[in-house]
């Protein structure tokens, strides 16, 4: 694992090159609406790519995590269907839901099932380039391709080319201080229930540092997001004190947080923190747009998650209750 973690830099390069040689099928009608279904890490890379894009993509785009299509998907629809494996049974069941339609479907994809039905069907294919069944270490492949995919039909300009590139420069600037950081958030977080909030905004890379910790770190974790928990989960702190102090709150703020949002967390960190295990705090200081600073956050989630890991005493690459489920899912 710690290999994979360690190629996070030559990914976004390579993604980059990637990307600007991708070739997609035109079109079957004009474009209204982009669908673009993902679970695990292909879902979190999609939701990070509609969060980095909500100020500049001009049609709505929905994220897909289930069995069936929305009604509204048709002909003017660009569906995207991502899964690393190649097999996500519910990425595949919307597919082939999305070519009855008659939609502009792309496939992202190492390669499986995925990978077989657009061959078939003559669909646009965004190669990922590897084939070690570990997607969570290749968020970044798929968030590049998925900008590069909307560029590509014009839904977007490629403003986020630049971000990606000074995202690897900070990366590669601050990689001793992202190591020592996420080393000690781990020591912190051993034997606790991380409770992880902060900006809305930023929720993709929040809740993909719940992911890590329970998929890589063996350990359970809730994610929350700012401001919608002022105004429900802030009231569930009252009466659950055995539960919350093993409690260890990760408060993430950034340089991009709105200046209500800065004022929320101050004054939920002034509320809740007398209830729990303590509060770590999680700052991003650095990069200048939303895409740098979430690029910058995966990496430092992912290496918390490896030395939570190693805390633990777990593999990481090991998911045992994942596989059973699947196992027991493919023969029914």
């Amino acid at each position: 694992m710690e290999d994979l973690l360690k190629g996070y830099l030559n990914q976004l390069r390579r993604g980059l090159e990637l990307g600007k040689d991708l070739v997609v099928k035109p079109p079957v009608k004009e474009i209204r609406n982009v669908v673009i279904a993902g679970m695990g890490a292909s879902g979190t890379g999609a939701s990070i790519v509609h969060s980095v894009t909500a100020d500049s993509i001009q049609i709505p785009v929905v994220l897909l995590q289930s069995y069936d299509l929305p009604a509204f998907v048709n002909e003017h629809t660009l569906f995207i269907a991502s899964s690393f494996s190649g097999t996500t049974e519910e990425v595949i069941s919307t597919l082939t839901q999305a070519i009855v339609r008659n939609a502009t479907i792309v496939c992202l994809t190492t390669g499986g099932k995925l990978l077989e039905i657009a061959q078939q069907n003559g669909l646009t294919i965004a190669k990922i380039p590897f084939k070690e069944l570990h997607s969570r270490a290749f968020i970044g492949y798929s968030v590049i391709q998925l900008l590069f995919l909307l560029k590509q039909y014009s839904l977007i300009s490629d403003w986020f080319i630049p971000q990606i590139e000074a995202a690897i420069e900070l990366i590669d600037e601050r990689e001793y201080f992202i190591d020592d950081g996420a080393k000690n958030v781990a020591e912190f977080l051993k034997g606790k229930l991380p409770i992880i909030y902060g900006d809305a905004k930023f929720g993709p890379v929040l809740h993909w540092l719940q992911q890590q910790i329970n998929t890589t770190s063996k350990q359970f974790a809730h994610t929350n997001l700012i401001p919608e928990l002022n105004h429900n989960e802030i009231e569930g702190w009252m009466h659950a004190a055995t539960l919350l102090e093993s409690a260890m709150i990760v408060m993430l703020t950034t340089t991009l947080d709105h200046p209500r949002i800065q004022l929320r967390i101050d004054e939920t960190r002034q509320i809740i923190y007398k209830h729990s295990a303590g509060i770590i705090e999680v700052i991003l200081l650095y990069g200048n747009s939303l895409l740098e600073q979430m690029l910058y956050a995966i990496n430092l989630f992912d290496w918390i998650s490896f030395y939570l890991a190693k805390e633990n005493n777990v593999d990481p690459l090991v998911l045992k209750n994942i596989s059973e489920l699947k196992d027991q899912m493919s023969k029914q």
